[in-house]
């Protein structure tokens, strides 16, 4: 099921076939860098979809996947993840592109209109991010939707910076 579209994007509920592209991003160094739980196994990443597919059931907002309009490919993903973030619950807002997509604004298209998806038909009056400092591509795409950054907290044991945004 699309959820949203955007110029370049469609931003789709996951299915399960979305396994081994999912996979190429959640076991790639590269991309998990900036990641608290680093790189996945494929358990994990299993783990992970069904997660997100039983979201879509339970809760009112969930992650999608981000497909490219042209080729139609599985390039990522963005969306909501609730999480508890110093004891409080927060709804955090996650984004992961391939790496052949990075620097191409797709993420900010992305993430732009999950923002605006979550404010305007989810009526979310506030999400965040968790960012490692050193991930200066996340705070750009972060900052470029209106989030600033609001503390610093340990989370799963890593120090990383909160952004967040307010409706």
């Amino acid at each position: 099921m699309i959820v949203l579209e955007t110029s370049r994007l469609l931003l789709r509920q996951f299915h399960s076939a979305d396994l081994n592209d999912l996979t190429a991003i959640l076991s790639d160094p590269d991309i998990m860098k900036f990641s608290a739980t680093g790189v996945m196994t494929t358990a994990q990443i299993q783990d992970w979809l069904d997660r997100a597919l039983l979201a879509y059931q339970t809760r009112s907002f969930g992650i999608y996947a981000a497909i490219d309009q042209t080729t139609q490919r599985f390039i990522g993903f963005c969306g909501f993840i609730p999480e508890t973030i110093d004891q409080q619950p927060e709804v955090m807002m996650s984004y992961r592109f391939g790496r052949d997509y990075w620097g191409k604004g797709l993420a900010t298209e992305a993430a732009q209109a999950v923002r605006d998806y979550g404010f305007a038909q989810l009526e979310l009056t506030r999400f965040v991010c968790i960012i490692e400092a050193a991930n200066a591509r996340s705070i750009r795409v972060a900052e470029k939707i209106g989030m600033h950054h609001e503390k610093d907290v340990l989370f799963l044991g890593n120090p990383v910076q909160i952004y967040a945004i307010e409706r």
